[in-house]
């Protein structure tokens, strides 16, 4: 572990690789909350990991790149930009972000993909909350298939992504027992609306989660055995809720276990296979929190790939070493998603589009606020309730614009009035 220590003056700003890119006043104290593993370390920030191994420090007039081997640790105290880890290096003065990016890029290329055609193209996207966690269903998958017909109808499906949450069971349980809900529309109306789907283009993504286990679901009797430890040995997991709600607790497991994947993979291969699924969000794909965990996800993404060759993989919490076999990311990180306790909106660094625009499509985290009122699979209801319906949507589709993400919507509630017209609007409807 080495160090680089840089001065810094009242009008430096630093650019930092978390969330989709942050920008802060050099001695702004939230940079030193940057951690390698938010959601699992009770002390995780808003500001979440570093997606890259880049640090950008801006001064007037000019900007200098510092990176490491891994994913570097930052500390300011107010005068001092402090950036550790392995071999960290530190560029010369240069004129602009985008020249510090593409300096970077010489000592450290992009990964490749790992087949021809990633990213996907993918033109818009919706999301459709169906079960909603504490059991009530907000949509069926007969308001899905009407959905993907107005879609048709409106001439907006082709390459149309719609993202299914809570398809198996009320949301963030049953896992990983990803067969369709009978109370949903069971395996007949997925039938029905992955055959709508694909007359018309639209590509399904229902969510899933690669390492979650609901001890609930009382499918794995031994799951102790092979669940994930935390440096203490202690069960790691998520306790479904934070400070904006709840959802369902999980268990996390060990992907690197032949017990687990095994189990994992017999669901959705027969879901991937059965009807026909084009897309899966892997949720938390992320988080790895060793490097056995961070193997073992590898394997199961590259097993994914060869198994089910054109599958397009969505994921949340975008890391450097899933680009060449995840092809879409969310939005992550932004109040709406019920994670951050910071509104960093207004802390927006273009730095994570510069890296990666070649390589990642963006949809939106599926709290992303809908335009009309409704009840959600997960949000950050505070920021929504501060912000007004309408307020938050415009906010949430600015942010998105300015990652350069699709056009994407989120629907609560499929009514028989069909989409509204802000959502409508975005979606890039003829007026």
């Amino acid at each position: 572990m080495t160090n680089i220590r840089i001065p810094t003056t009242p009008d430096s700003w630093v650019h930092i690789t978390s969330n989709n890119g942050l920008r802060f006043r050099a001695s702004d104290p939230r940079l030193n909350r940057v951690l390698d593993i938010p959601a699992i370390d009770p002390r995780a920030s808003s500001i979440g990991p570093m997606m890259a191994s880049l640090v950008v420090l801006e001064s007037p007039r000019s900007f200098k790149a510092i990176w490491s081997a891994d994913l570097p640790r930052i500390k300011v105290d107010g005068t001092t930009l402090t950036v550790s880890g392995e071999g960290v290096q530190s560029s010369e003065d240069l004129p602009s972000l985008e020249a510090a990016v593409a300096r970077f890029r010489r000592e450290h290329p992009a990964l490749p993909k790992s087949s021809p055609g990633r990213p996907p193209s993918i033109s818009r996207g919706v999301t459709l909350d169906l079960f909603l966690p504490e059991g009530r269903i907000a949509n069926r998958l007969d308001d899905a298939e009407r959905l993907v017909r107005e879609l048709a109808e409106r001439g907006l499906s082709r390459n149309a992504l719609l993202y299914l949450c809570g398809l198996f069971a009320p949301y963030d349980s049953g896992y990983p027992r990803y067969v369709p809900a009978e109370e949903v529309g069971g395996a007949s109306g997925l039938a029905r609306l992955a055959e709508a789907a694909r007359e018309h283009g639209v590509k399904l993504m229902p969510h899933v989660n690669f390492w979650g286990y609901d001890v609930k679901s009382a499918l794995i009797p031994d799951y102790l055995d092979f669940q994930v430890r935390d440096a203490q040995g202690n069960p790691m997991g998520y306790e479904g809720t934070t400070w904006v709600g709840a959802t369902n607790p999980l268990a996390y497991m060990r992907v690197d276990d032949k017990r687990w994947t095994d189990i994992w993979f017999g669901y959705i291969d027969a879901l991937v296979d059965r009807f026909s699924i084009e897309a899966l969000f892997l949720d938390q794909i992320g988080l790895t929190p060793d490097d056995g965990i961070r193997e073992g996800t590898i394997r199961m993404l590259q097993r994914l790939n060869r198994d089910h060759p054109g599958l397009i993989l969505g994921g949340e919490i975008l890391k450097e070493f899933l680009l060449p076999y995840v092809d879409i990311f969310t939005c992550w990180g932004t109040p709406w998603c019920g994670i951050a306790g910071d509104d960093l909106t207004d802390n927006f660094s273009p730095i994570v589009r510069l890296l990666f625009a070649e390589q990642v499509v963006y949809m939106a985290h599926m709290g992303l606020p809908s335009a009309t009122p409704g009840r959600y699979c997960w949000t950050n209801y505070p920021w929504m309730v501060e912000n007004g319906t309408e307020g938050a949507f415009q906010r949430a589709q600015a942010y998105r614009r300015r990652l350069g993400g699709i056009p994407h919507v989120h629907v609560t509630r499929y009514g028989p009035e069909g989409l509204d017209p802000l959502s409508l609007q975005i979606l890039g409807a003829p007026r």
